[in-house]
């Protein structure tokens, strides 16, 4: 083993190793108890990837260069410098959201942003004070032996969890399209609500998840309908703004986007909901759904969907 030229400072291993468990310890957090509605909206709303592929590749990813830092230090340092350098650019606009948690560690572990930044802001200080890249030897070293543990962490967090399988048939004598949602062995779903607009209401992802289907013949045209969480800050907000100035030329409809099964959650809104012509609630899914609530869209009187509007400021 080569002898490094330039030795490590006192503690610098120490502050490394610290750095990478922590690290290691929200991919799996993620990994077992979290779904890619935990991760920012930046990386939720990048256009070349879906977020549950997303939500895999960051595991992935963090794991990668956790076994770098204990397999091949010198690298894996300086990997974890710009790593711990992103979340704070993630968390310091969480902050500026007014996000309640980080999900950096999944939803069933939630902590505020700003605590979050603290701690990853202090392991970046310990990283580069120490210079914990001056730990092991002096070269990285080759990476082929490293190789299949990169593909254990890399392959395996698309076979986690499954998300439910939305398709289209086609009747053969009619040609009529009807939408098939099989949430079967699912965990997870996610909606992108840009894509309802023009939209008829009954061919909506979203109908297939209601608890009954069939309500959705319920929904008066005219309608607005408001997507919302018991636990959503910003739903509160929403449903203040209503109350100060409510919609009084059409019905509401109100629509429970429920929370991860297990999870505890802090209700925040029943108590000032809108007045509703109906409430309508999703299924439960073991790692919930994928959309920032609350989002609001009407229904015109030829049943096609208008005005979607995701509030997420």
């Amino acid at each position: 083993m080569t002898t490094p030229t330039t030795p490590a400072p006192s503690g610098a291993r120490h502050v490394l190793t610290l750095a990478a468990l922590w690290v290691a310890a929200g991919a799996l957090f993620k990994l077992f108890a979290g779904t890619p509605a935990d991760l920012p909206p930046t990386i939720q709303e990048f256009p070349l990837l879906r977020p549950a592929w997303s939500f895999r590749l960051a595991i992935g990813i963090e794991l990668s260069i956790v076994i770098l830092a204990f397999m091949r230090p010198r690298c894996g340092a300086k990997l974890l410098v710009l790593m711990f350098i992103a979340f704070d650019l993630l968390l310091l606009q969480m902050m500026r959201s007014g996000d309640a948690s980080c999900g950096c560690f999944g939803s069933k572990v939630p902590i505020e942003p700003w605590m979050m930044m603290v701690i990853d802001s202090a392991l970046l200080a310990g990283l580069v004070l120490r210079r914990s890249w001056r730990v092991g030897p002096e070269k990285c070293g080759s990476i082929v032996k490293l190789l299949p543990l990169f593909a254990l962490v890399l392959i395996y967090p698309w076979f986690k969890f499954t998300e439910a399988k939305v398709t289209v048939t086609i009747d053969e004598n009619t040609g009529k399209e009807t939408l098939v949602v099989d949430t079967e062995g699912a965990d997870w779903h996610h909606f992108t609500p840009s894509q309802w607009e023009g939209e008829m209401i009954h061919d909506l992802d979203l109908v297939g998840f209601f608890e009954d289907p069939s309500v959705v013949d319920m929904i008066p045209p005219p309608a607005h309908v408001i997507l919302y969480r018991l636990s959503c800050e910003h739903c509160k907000e929403h449903f203040e703004k209503l109350l100060v100035t409510p919609i009084v030329d059409r019905p509401i409809v109100l629509v429970e986007i429920p929370e991860n099964e297990g999870d505890e959650v802090t209700d925040v809104v029943s108590s000032i909901k809108p007045q509703a012509l109906l409430e309508i609630k999703l299924k439960s899914m073991p790692r919930g759904y994928g959309i920032t609530t609350p989002v609001t869209f009407d229904v015109d009187d030829l049943f096609m969907v208008k005005n979607v509007t995701e509030h997420s400021e």
